[in-house]
C-alpha cells in the first residue's frame, strides 16, 4: 500500500501544475514538454514504467504520483521563466515601474531658495491723493450772529451781547458738542443784555442768534449800565449785590421774572403775573454769578 502526500501550489506532476484553485491544470506547449508526459517510474514498482497519470481533483485518497521526474522540473523552470517574462512585459508597458511604485507618490523636493519678499504697495498717484481738508478760517476781529468752532473760530469764555432791535426782537445763543448742550441763554427784549459762558470744548459749536455787540469779557468787561433793564448781568461787574424791585411790564402776556445763577445753581429766582405788580429780590455777593431780568422795569437798588 501506498503512502499519501500532500502537494504544495506549484507542483508540477506528469505534464499538469497544482494551481492556486487546488486544480490540476496542463501545462502550456513548450519545448521539451511531452517529456513531462511521459511515463514516470513508481517508487514502488521497481521501476517499470508506468502508465500516465491524468489530472485529478487533489484529495486525501487520490493525488498524483509522489516523485517528481527530472521532465517536471524543466518544465517548471519553463513555467515560471514565462511567467517572469510576463511580468517584466507588463512591467514596461506601464512605464517601466511596478504597482507599487506607480502608486507612490512624487519625492518632495526641499526648496532652498528664500520664498519672494511680498512687495510693497504701489504708492497712489498725487493726483489720486485725496487733499486734506483747509483748516478753518481764523478768528474774525469781530464776532457777529452765525457759528462758530471753540478753539478754532472762538475762544472758550465769558461773552456778552444785545438783543437786536426788531418786530420780533429775540437773542439766542448755545454751545452744543453734538447732541449735548453745554450753554444756552435767550433775550426776548430788544436791547437787552444776554451773557453766556463758553465752555473749553474744543471742537464744540457755539451759534449766535438775532444779537449784536458780541464781547469777550477778558477783552473788555462791560461797566455797570446807568440804567438797569431786561437782560443778564455780572456780579461784581455790571451789577452790585443787594435788595432790588422792579415793576411787571404792561402786555397782553405780562409775566415778571428775575433770578440768580451760579452756573446749575440758582441762588435767588422771583416771579410775578400781573401787570404793574412789584417784584422784589436779593441778589447774593457771588462775584461772577449772573442775575437775569425779564418781563419788568423801574428796576431800583434799595439803599
Amino acid at each position: 500500500m501506498s503512502e499519501s502526500r500532500r502537494y504544495e501550489i506549484g507542483h508540477v506532476e506528469n505534464g499538469h501544475i497544482l494551481g492556486t484553485d487546488g486544480q490540476w491544470h496542463p501545462l502550456p506547449d513548450a519545448p521539451n514538454a511531452a517529456t513531462a508526459t511521459q511515463t514516470l517510474p513508481h517508487p514502488t514498482d521497481g521501476g517499470a514504467p508506468a502508465a500516465p497519470v491524468e489530472p485529478a481533483m487533489p484529495t486525501p485518497d487520490a493525488s498524483p504520483a509522489k516523485k517528481r521526474s527530472g521532465a517536471g522540473k524543466v518544465v517548471a523552470i519553463v513555467v515560471g521563466s514565462i511567467a517572469a517574462l510576463i511580468v517584466v512585459i507588463a512591467a514596461a508597458s506601464s512605464g517601466g515601474s511596478t504597482p507599487d511604485e506607480a502608486a507612490a507618490p512624487p519625492p518632495a523636493v526641499e526648496n532652498t531658495e528664500d520664498a519672494p519678499a511680498a512687495e510693497a504697495p504701489a504708492e497712489a498717484d498725487s493726483a489720486s491723493d485725496a487733499e486734506a481738508p483747509a483748516d478753518p478760517a481764523p478768528a474774525p476781529a469781530e464776532l457777529t450772529n452765525g457759528q462758530y468752532i471753540v478753539g478754532t473760530t472762538i475762544e472758550p469764555g465769558r461773552y456778552s451781547m444785545v438783543v437786536e432791535d426788531g418786530a420780533f426782537a429775540h437773542g439766542y445763543v448755545d454751545q452744543q458738542d453734538g447732541d449735548t448742550y453745554l450753554a444756552q441763554e435767550t433775550g426776548g427784549e430788544a436791547g437787552a443784555t444776554l451773557i453766556v459762558d463758553i465752555v473749553d470744548v474744543p471742537g464744540s459749536i457755539v451759534e449766535f442768534s438775532g444779537v449784536t455787540q458780541i464781547t469777550l469779557a477778558t477783552d473788555a468787561d462791560p461797566a455797570a449800565p446807568a440804567e438797569l433793564s431786561n437782560g443778564q448781568y455780572i456780579v461784581g461787574t455790571t451789577i452790585e449785590p443787594g435788595r432790588y424791585t422792579m415793576v411787571v411790564e404792561d402786555g397782553a402776556f405780562a409775566f415778571g421774572y428775575v433770578d440768580q445763577q451760579d452756573g446749575d445753581n440758582y441762588l435767588a429766582q422771583e416771579t410775578g403775573g400781573e401787570a404793574g405788580a412789584t417784584i422784589i429780590v436779593d441778589v447774593v455777593d457771588v462775584p461772577g454769578s449772573i442775575v437775569e431780568f425779564s418781563g419788568v422795569t423801574q428796576i431800583t437798588r434799595l439803599g
